[in-house]
This record gives C-alpha cells, structure tokens and sequence, in this order.
C-alpha cells in the first residue's frame, strides 16, 4: 500500500507549561482507555480551575490523544495557561473495529467520568478541583465529530465549543461515494484493492485506541473509495448533522467553527453547511466562522499573536469564563 510521508514527532506543546497525569475511565474487554490531564504548572492548592476538554482527529479511524499534529496548534497551550485551565484529552475506541455507536458511549463514558469520580481523584492527586461550571470543548478533525456530539448532548454544560476543521457531514457524497482521485495533503491516493485487502486482514473483535500512522493509508484509502461508512457503520449515531437538521437541537451559547479555504480532506462546504444549520436551528446560539487560506490543519500554522485568532480567543474566554 503506498504510504505517507512521515508523521513529524513533534515535542509536547504541554511539557513546558503543564504537569501531566493519566488516568482510565473506562476499561472494555480489559483494555484500559485512558485520558491525559494536563494541569498548569504555576497554580495553588486548593484552587477552582476552567476546564477544557479536548478530542483528537483522525478520521475516527487513526489518530491518539499525543498525536498532536491532529489535536491542537502550539497555540493552544499557552491560551490555556494563560487562564490556568486544565486541559482533559482522552482516547476512544477507534474504528473499523469499532462502529459510532460505541465511539459515541465512550465519550459519553468520558464525559460522565470527568463529571462523577475525576474531582475527588484530582483534588487527591494535585490539591486542586476542576471548575466544570466553567467548561469548553475543542475538537480537530474527526475530534470535530466528537465534540459536536457531546455539545448536542450537554448543551447548557459547555459554554463553548470550538470544531476547527471538523469532520461533521458525514452523510455526504465526499465519504459516502468517496472523494476519489482527489489529491488529499499533497498525496496520490491510496489503491483500492490495497485499501480492500487491508480492511479484509483487520481483526475486527480488537479494540484499538491508539492508532498511529500505520493506520492513515487506510483512514484516507477508504474514505477516498467510499468505505468510510463500511468503517464508521451506517447506524444514526454516524451522522451528527441529523439532529440539527430535523431541528429543534440545542447547542452552547457559543459556537466558534474555523475551516481552511484549500482543505483536501474534509472540504470547507462541511464547516459552511454546519455554519448554516447552527443559525437556522439553534436559536439562542451565536456562531463564530472563520475561514482562512490553507489545507487541513491550518491553524497549526498559526502564531498565537496572529490579530484574527487572538479576537477569537477573547470571544471563547468571554464565553467560557464569565
């Protein structure tokens, strides 16, 4: 099968500001998934601290909670230290072997950790308690997917919620038909047969968490051949989009959607169609939608002065924070 070029190993963005713990929240078939807790470094005991939680990309089929160049820019760390904010990101199940359903239990089981037993076992650990009145969500990607379905989910729990080139139309012709012979991030793509046989050799009953570029070829393979649904499963769950479409959805106060205007991996009509049904169907909820020149992951590229994305964040702490 051809391959990617390498994946660059970048240094933790966290490291120079942040202590880390991990922690399981969940176990299926004695596979521990596990969550990283980044805390900052220059914070007192027995402090109150914002929360944001944050999902990784990869298509739901590739992609962990340190792959960074699929979970957040250099940026991003240092907007959380500034407001001494601890930063949850935790694995998931992946697919193929795993379908949406159970992708969506395990942010669910995610979700209702953070909120039950995680305050007593950090305020044990580190002295300090997680403020989750004060929460915001970001997703990257298929992090996106994530994200949008927790805020559907626990609307008036998240103050705000940040997809930033998200993986959300995942009904549409560009997985369900494929995108074809399309260039994605500069590559050729993938051949058929080789995306087929590799599908055929998986072992279907694992469960997979940690998914490393190995597994690419067949993240893009297959939604470049139409088999992202035979991967993801065609249950409700798949298609995030539906509840905004049938409408009366509910979503967070604030919404904050960015897109590349030269994405080869999920197009930038995803992010303007979402855009669209947010403000026809959420009333209440006020969208942010930038769009800015550059592929898939854009804003990884971005300094953290940079005059757009500083007015963007103002807006998130106004909304997360007050």
């Amino acid at each position: 099968m051809s391959s990617l070029p390498p994946i660059p190993q970048l240094p933790d963005p966290f490291a120079p500001l942040f202590v880390t713990d991990v922690f399981t929240y969940k176990t299926v078939q004695d596979t521990p998934i596990q969550t990283d807790v980044h805390i900052p470094k220059d914070v007192e005991s027995d402090q109150n601290l914002p929360v944001l939680l944050l999902m990784h990309g990869g298509s739901l089929i590739a992609g962990h909670r340190r792959m960074w160049p699929l979970l957040c820019g250099p940026w991003l760390p240092t907007f959380a230290a500034q407001y001494k904010a601890i930063v949850i990101v935790p694995d998931y199940r992946l697919a193929p072997e795993t379908k949406t359903p159970e992708i969506l239990a395990d942010l669910v089981s995610f979700w209702e950790w953070v909120h039950g037993v995680f305050p007593a076992l950090l305020q044990k650990k580190r002295s300090v308690t997680p403020d989750l009145s004060k929460l915001a969500i970001r997703g990257e990607s298929a992090g996106g997917w994530c994200a949008l379905h927790l805020s559907l989910r626990y609307p008036q729990e998240i103050r705000a919620s940040i997809l930033a080139w998200p993986m959300v139309d995942t009904e549409s012709d560009w997985f369900r038909v494929g995108s074809g012979d399309k260039s994605v991030l500069g590559m050729p793509p993938f051949a058929k047969d080789q995306t087929e046989k590799y599908l055929a050799s998986m072992d279907m009953e694992a469960v997979t968490t940690q998914g490393g570029p190995e597994r690419f070829p067949i993240a893009l393979g297959g939604m470049q051949h139409g088999f992202a649904h035979t991967m993801w499963g065609n249950s409700e769950e798949t298609f995030v989009l539906l509840a905004l479409e049938r409408g009366g959805a509910k979503l967070p106060s604030f919404m904050w959607i960015s897109h590349g205007a030269d994405d080869t991996a999920v197009p930038l009509e995803q992010s303007e169609k979402l855009a669209r049904l947010i403000r026809m169907n959420s009333a209440g909820t006020f969208v942010r939608f930038d769009v800015k020149p550059g592929d898939h992951g854009f804003d990884n590229l971005v300094p953290f002065e940079e005059e757009w994305l500083q007015e963007a964040l103002k807006q998130v702490a106004a909304a997360w924070l007050s």
